[in-house]
């Protein structure tokens, strides 16, 4: 089973916050403004950094953008079109580059 753990913009202080299920729950968020919910997908790329839905992540081929489509995370091409799964075996030739929330150019190039 994944490890269950999510990222929230918080807007007062413009920063993600990262926490997990039993903090949401146990409402250790804290005050401020939260936007931008993203799940953690429960896979890291090639440099050991966790991909959230949401994530805009390069392979040698082409840009993706990692989008969620429950219950399964999807890859879903930039320019839009098909996509297909992110899987543990694959995810180790992907690189985090950006997210659609700060990096919103990386979607249009």
């Amino acid at each position: 089973m994944r490890e269950r753990k999510y990222r929230v913009w918080n807007s007062a202080h413009e920063w993600w916050h990262d926490f997990t299920l039993e903090e949401l729950i146990g409402s250790k968020l804290g005050m401020g403004v939260y936007e931008n919910f993203r799940e953690y997908t429960g896979l890291k790329d090639k440099n050991g950094v966790e991909i959230y839905e949401g994530d805009i992540v390069v392979s040698e081929r082409e840009n993706k953008l990692i989008e969620i489509k429950p219950p399964n995370f999807w890859l879903v091409k930039k320019r839009g079109g098909r996509g297909s799964l992110l899987y543990k075996s694959l995810a180790k030739y992907y690189k985090v580059i950006g997210n659609i929330y700060e990096n919103p150019e990386l979607c249009n190039g």
